[in-house]
């Protein structure tokens, strides 16, 4: 379950068309009604939270490609990323603008700051930057299980792992979160297709993601890590109950992970009676990330696939 999914939003159907690598034309734009927007992808304090209460604005998000002119407003949105923990925002921020193929930003117009992001990585071709060995060090110092460590060690030293960068701000319409992650996939399945060199192509040729998000737990059990459900699936499924997740996608991806793990975030306050925030990190394979987002679809809907 999620936070967002109790936000009284409405959203018209967007079409996504397919584009050739550096064109500069996106999707047609959604039109939502949706609350106020912060301006941190953080849960609101209990103040801004009555302060939210009933008031809902309209306004029309459109998808763009992440820009020069966006610099400020992402290393605004990326600054939570890890905590207070040391990131070179300006690396991370300038990497994904110059991957223009592959990325979408959320924003009201072109020339306003960017609500959302989601873009991914190749943690092989991108392992010399400072901000990725940055992101796995936050990652190694959270997680208290060896074999979970392992795990994720395995997974970043591989070729075809793709790190999704991903970041809204808190009261984003969850009628976005399909369109978005058919974006995301959609265009690497492009990049693969119509980048001019083979070795760009296959730079976005993923067997697996790394994904890293923001939830609350309601106990101490979701805490624990999580394994493909098998022998342990009972026990899953309880972790799972136990968690209440930011964004409606990561409900869905942490279903049909195959391994995740989750740690405590000091000094961050859940703003919501009796929760703790935590950040939890999961692997996907292709296959699970396909029928997650079939799953997402089927729930919430997907304006750009007319469901």
């Amino acid at each position: 379950m999620s936070p967002a999914s109790e936000h009284k939003t409405t959203a018209q159907a967007a079409q996504k068309r397919k584009r050739k690598p550096g064109s500069e034309a996106k999707r047609k734009k959604a039109t939502v009604a949706q609350e106020r927007s912060h301006s941190s992808s953080e849960a609101p304090s209990d103040g801004e939270s009555d302060l939210l209460d009933g008031q809902t604005v309209d306004c029309d998000l459109e998808f763009y490609d992440p820009s020069t002119r966006d610099e400020t407003g992402l290393r605004d949105l990326l600054r939570p990323l890890l905590d207070g923990a040391d990131l070179d925002l300006d690396e991370l921020v300038t990497t994904l603008i110059q991957q223009a193929t592959v990325g979408t930003v959320i924003k009201t117009a072109e020339d306003e700051d960017p609500l959302g992001l989601i873009s991914v990585l190749n943690l092989e071709t991108h392992r010399q930057l400072q901000c990725l060995r940055q992101i796995r060090a936050f990652l190694q110092r959270g997680c208290s299980d060896e074999i979970q460590i392992s795990r994720l060690e395995e997974a970043w030293g591989q070729a075809r792992t793709g790190l999704v960068v991903s970041e809204r701000v808190y009261n984003c319409p969850p009628q976005l979160a399909p369109p978005l992650q058919q974006a995301l996939f959609d265009e690497i399945q492009w990049a693969v297709e119509d980048e001019p060199s083979k070795a760009v192509q296959d730079s976005f040729r993923f067997d697996q993601y790394v994904m890293i998000t923001r939830a609350f737990v309601t106990s101490s059990a979701a805490l624990q890590p999580t394994n493909k459900p098998g022998k342990k699936k009972k026990k899953a499924g309880k972790v799972l109950a136990d968690v209440v997740y930011m964004r409606p996608e990561d409900e869905y991806y942490h279903k049909h992970c195959s391994w995740s793990f989750a740690f405590a975030v000091p000094n961050r306050p859940a703003g919501y009676e009796d929760l703790d925030q935590v950040r939890l990190c999961m692997l996907l394979t292709s296959a699970q990330v396909a029928a997650a987002r079939s799953e997402l679809d089927r729930v919430v809907g997907n304006m750009a696939a007319g469901i």
